[in-house]
């Protein structure tokens, strides 16, 4: 029962995946004489805990009798919310089970030890599916980089768009699905100025309801267009400038609300591995690259991709723009690749 208490942390962390950075999703349940008497979730950063939601509407006779169950060790230290372990020692819960150690060096082992030492029992519990889940929070706390996901879609031919460049609709309405998924679980959306351009996308979460993300825009000179439909769809629009971008574009751009970073632009170009840790220092763990062919090669080439998404229509655009310009055996070189049908369409799935 043990491990399938802490399956349904995971699937209430799951439910706020890709909204609590700089936080990672936390999932809680209170059991009591076996059975679930209070859940919670992590809502966003700054709001309370999963912890706190679960132990809410449990009376303190209840909570004295009960496991929590926490998919992540609880905190100890103050941050925008009080520390989980001072709430469960005050509320004196039985018993603590959580499954991932934080590897937060103000917690990692810290929550566990503190809750200890005033009397609460304490088991840690690893499950794969948990540690498969906090992949992206550990790779962010030891590198302050995000795992980085590119996706491109190409039809049978190999194109990307039209003559010209003109934005041709290639994939399906389940491939697109599964597009709006993959942005709503990832903590920010990367696109380009020559995508914006292109294509004037929403780049928001489409699904059975409108959600807004953080979307950021690799501009070296400033070219998005301040009425792009970005400025009112996402949740907050950054964009990454080089040097040489030239000052009356910074002012009309930052007129528009959007934060501007201004970053190196060795051989100019913006460097990927500076837009990384610009991204990990903004606190995003998981980023969705959703751009053209050039910047999706760019990030393979550079073994900065952690997954790549490739989806093929099959369709036929004859005349028009090419995925690429070389073979692709060099650029999912050393990836573990699966194949998926969606819709009418497949999805090539690569892994490093």
């Amino acid at each position: 029962m043990t491990e399938n208490f802490l399956l349904r942390t995971l699937e209430l962390a799951q439910q706020r995946k890709g909204f609590c950075s700089p936080n990672p999703a936390v999932g809680s349940i209170v059991v009591h004489q076996g059975r679930i008497a209070g859940e919670g979730t992590h809502w966003a950063a700054g709001h309370a805990h999963a912890e706190v939601e679960a132990l809410k509407e449990v009376p303190d006779s209840v909570a004295r009798e009960s496991t929590v169950y926490v998919s992540l060790e609880p905190c100890c230290h103050q941050g925008k919310t009080p520390p989980c372990t001072d709430l469960l020692i005050q509320k004196r819960v039985a018993k603590v089970v959580f499954s991932f150690e934080d590897p937060n060096p103000r917690v990692a082992g810290k929550g566990r030890a503190k809750l200890e030492a005033s009397g609460i029992e304490v088991e840690h519990r690893p499950v794969v599916a948990i540690d498969a889940f906090y992949k992206s929070y550990r790779h962010w706390v030891e590198h302050r980089t995000p795992l980085v996901t590119v996706k491109l879609a190409m039809s049978l031919d190999a194109k990307v768009a039209g003559p010209g460049g003109k934005p041709v609709q290639i994939t399906s309405p389940e491939m697109g699905r599964f597009s709006h998924l993959q942005r709503r679980n990832h903590d920010a959306l990367l696109t380009s100025a020559n995508t914006v351009l292109a294509d004037n996308p929403r780049l928001n979460v489409r699904l059975e309801e409108t959600l807004s993300k953080p979307v950021v825009v690799l501009d070296r000179l400033g070219r998005t267009p301040a009425d792009a439909q970005i400025f009112t769809t996402a949740q907050s629009v950054t964009l990454l400038m080089g040097m040489d971008a030239p000052r009356e574009r910074r002012e009309r751009l930052a007129a528009t609300g959007a934060q501007i970073h201004i970053l190196e632009t060795p051989q100019g170009c913006l460097s990927l591995p500076g837009v990384l840790a610009q991204l990990g220092g903004m606190g995003f763990h998981e980023v969705w690259v959703e751009t053209g062919p050039a910047l999706f090669a760019a990030f393979l080439k550079q073994r900065l991709a952690h997954k790549a998404y490739l989806y093929i229509a099959p369709i036929l655009i004859g005349e028009g723009f090419p995925a690429f310009g070389e073979g692709l055996s060099e650029l999912f070189a050393g990836g573990a690749m699966s194949w998926e049908p969606q819709g009418r369409d497949v999805c090539l799935q690569v892994v490093w």
